[in-house]
């Protein structure tokens, strides 16, 4: 089978980023649908507790009781991915990085 790699869709049906790329196999009746792990890392040292990464993306940037970033490094869940991008984006430190 040949992997099917012309493009995706995303879940809101517009074009899918590199980072989110979906791949079909083409079969008779068998489709596998792989996604790339997105993982977020924050640097503590530049984070000066704006909370905006929080804001924009409760479920993956956390805060600790002093209104900081209380995670260093997550996997993203899946269908988090844009408040992972949304988070790291709005940090005006930029103390977040997006890895896959």
């Amino acid at each position: 089978m040949e992997p099917d790699t012309s493009g995706g869709v995303d879940d809101d049906g517009g074009i899918a980023p590199v980072e989110a790329c979906v791949v079909r196999f083409r079969g008779n009746r068998d489709e596998r649908i792989e996604r790339w792990t997105v993982k977020v890392r924050v640097d503590k040292q530049l984070c000066t507790g704006h909370a905006r990464c929080n804001v924009l993306g409760p479920e993956v940037y956390p805060l600790d009781d002093d209104g900081y970033c209380a995670i260093t490094e997550a996997e993203v869940p899946a269908g988090l991915e844009k408040q992972a991008r949304a988070g790291a984006a709005g940090c005006p430190e930029r103390a977040i990085s997006i890895e896959q």
